[in-house]
């Protein structure tokens, strides 16, 4: 090795190292339809994806009741039915969850899962794709493991899945469909 050549401090480059979320869908807050009383059900009265405006018969059924009262389960809000839980015939208890709705004029986030290693900051920002939209849209993490009771999306239906990893809600920059609830995103950030 040649002692007299001259030194050169080595100079360190950041490179940038995409995270992507283990899981990830668009999410609404969603309102829960559940049963008055024990019965069974009669009708179902509409369907997943109709928009039924406030008041609207959503489902009738039979108590079990001595009378055996019939009983109309009514839309609380303008809204679109996300999911049915029962079908007609079918016993029902009281308190059980028979459908879920989301209002008409929800705004989604995305709820994305991610390992606790490589969660986001509130703040950053983040590529996401959502299953049917054409082009990505940024969004920006505006919080990091969110209470996820009353909203559809990720957080109902991959928490068994999740184990460890850490819920981070995102807002997208550009207001996307709520007919979109549910269905899954891809997220990359940087870590």
């Amino acid at each position: 090795t040649d002692r007299s050549a001259p030194l050169v401090e080595a100079t360190a480059q950041t490179i940038f190292q995409p995270v992507s979320a283990l899981n990830a869908a668009v999410a609404v807050p969603i309102k829960r339809v559940v049963s008055p009383a024990d019965g069974s059900l009669l009708s179902v009265d509409v369907a997943a994806g109709e928009l039924v405006q406030r008041g609207a018969v959503l489902l009738q059924l039979r108590t079990i009741e001595e009378d055996r009262e019939r009983v109309a389960v009514l839309s609380p809000c303008d809204c679109v039915v996300a999911e049915l839980l029962v079908r007609d015939g079918r016993p029902l208890r009281d308190g059980q969850l028979l459908a879920i709705l989301y209002e008409q004029d929800a705004v989604p986030t995305i709820h994305a899962y991610f390992e606790p290693d490589d969660v986001p900051a509130i703040g950053d920002k983040a590529n996401v794709r959502p299953s049917g939209v054409p082009t990505p849209v940024m969004a920006t993490v505006t919080s990091v493991t969110p209470d996820t009771n009353g909203i559809l999306g990720v957080a109902d239906r991959g928490r068994a899945f999740a184990g460890d990893a850490v819920l981070v809600e995102l807002t997208p920059e550009r207001v996307l469909p709520a007919t979109l609830a549910g269905f899954p995103a891809f997220v990359e950030t940087a870590s």
